[in-house]
């Protein structure tokens, strides 16, 4: 298995436990991740895409449906430095549980990591620690040439459905 295969499970392991975590695990956090971040918002009764990556339809009260049944939860990006010095970019769905967060589902992001770019930042759209509404935006920060004074913008999109936009920020 190739070190970065392995550093990457690894990583999986350790942030999608539904335990609490040990400042012991943080040490077997591998260095090659770069970035990591989570927010926005998502709930749905549990409906998948093709992707594996949860639908977030606008609930309606079910009055025969109980609060427990609807699935809530978050989501993270993550940037892996690979041997090369270039980054991948894997989105996570999040479940909020009873026991702690649970990772539902990865997906890289390919439209970033086919760039085989340095990835030399990641924010969230919203700061405010409150998610009001469905969904979540974030921007990569890229530099295809490592002399280039500033870097490209990528806006990582997820809307109320779940549906997954990554586009170049356009100024």
């Amino acid at each position: 298995m190739r070190p970065t295969t392995l550093s990457c499970l690894l990583l999986l392991m350790v942030m999608g436990k539904a335990v609490p975590a040990t400042a012991g695990e943080l040490d077997e956090l591998p260095p090659q991740v770069t970035f990591s971040i989570s927010g926005g918002r998502w709930e749905d009764p549990g409906e998948s895409d093709n992707n594996g990556i949860v639908k977030s339809p606008d609930l309606k009260k079910d009055p025969q449906s109980p609060e427990k049944s609807i699935r809530r939860g978050y989501y993270r990006l993550v940037a892996v430095q690979q041997p090369d010095k270039t980054g991948k970019v894997f989105l996570q769905q999040m479940q909020v549980t009873d026991a702690g967060s649970k990772l539902i589902d990865r997906v890289e992001l390919q439209e970033i990591s086919d760039l085989h770019a340095l990835i030399t930042d990641i924010r969230t759209d919203d700061t405010s620690g409150i998610n009001k509404s469905l969904g979540f935006l974030a921007t990569v920060y890229v530099k295809t040439n490592p002399k280039s004074a500033d870097p490209d913008s990528w806006n990582v999109m997820i809307d109320e459905f779940g549906e997954i936009q990554v586009a170049r920020e356009s100024h």
